[in-house]
């Protein structure tokens, strides 16, 4: 089992940034050569995924304007959709993991 480079604990496939990102971007190169990550550990990323399923941490608001408020909608969504897609991919493919 490999560990997380932030808190040091186990990471699952189904937490894990380095595959989360292979599904956003479509490059499976990158889990070559990133080490895992919890999906909470990297704020970043965690941040754009909005999912009951999902457990978070205190996130705080985007400051956006108006143009940045569909950049930021759209990246939502697509973080979201990855993450649902990775949990399908890890086997948890039960009903909770949909997007709503």
């Amino acid at each position: 089992m490999l560990t997380c480079d932030i808190c040091n604990l186990v990471v699952q496939k189904n937490e894990d940034v380095t595959y989360l990102e292979a599904l956003y971007t479509g490059d499976f190169n990158t889990v070559m050569y990133h080490g895992p990550r919890h999906i909470l550990c990297d704020f970043s990323r965690a941040r754009y995924i909005q999912h009951p399923d999902l457990p978070t941490t205190y996130m705080p608001p985007f400051v956006t304007n108006s143009l940045l408020a569909k950049v930021v909608e759209r990246r939502i969504e697509e973080w979201t959709n990855s993450w649902v897609q990775l949990q399908q991919v890890c086997g948890l493919t039960t009903n909770m993991y949909t997007m709503h």
